[in-house]
């Protein structure tokens, strides 16, 4: 095996390990994500496992191990990249596109992608404020290219 296949291999693994390790944080998180501390207290007593949490004032019919718009998201954005051997930027559109319209006719499966990254995919406009979603689209592309950008300057995607 070549020295530039192993380093390749390694990349990949850690790409793996990382969008993995997101996406169990994710659907850890999820059933008290938005709560306040003391909200938390009263419908869970610790989350160190994958919990259905029926108190939850959003995502009380979420199953235990769902996680949320902001990695559906992600996969989208990575499949993208696989599909089409790296960046393009009108399937990618396409693709968080139609995320954003599904998540705005549908709140059981929009799961916390918040209105103004759908108004923004839905119009194909800019998203001027900082969010988990513009982060996370944002990682796989700094991947492909090799450096970290900011990731609001990116959220047009």
């Amino acid at each position: 095996m070549r020295a530039q296949d192993t380093m390749n291999r390694a990349n990949l693994d850690k790409i793996k390990g990382g969008v993995i390790g997101f996406m169990i944080g994710d659907a850890l998180g999820l059933p008290i994500s938005g709560m306040t501390k003391k909200d938390v207290r009263k419908t869970v007593e610790n989350v160190t496992y994958y919990i259905t949490n029926f108190r939850h004032p959003f995502f009380y019919f979420l199953k235990k191990g769902q996680y949320s718009a902001t990695s559906r998201m992600m996969l989208k954005t990575l499949s993208s990249f696989i599909q089409n051997r790296g960046y393009n930027q009108s399937d990618l559109r396409k693709k968080l596109k139609n995320e954003a319209s599904k998540s705005k006719d549908d709140f059981f499966y929009s799961r916390w992608i918040g209105q103004t990254v759908i108004h923004s995919l839905l119009q194909n406009k800019p998203i001027k404020s900082m969010s988990m979603t513009n982060v996370v689209r944002s990682i796989p592309i700094a991947l492909l290219l090799g450096r970290i950008s900011s990731p609001v300057s990116l959220s047009w995607v």
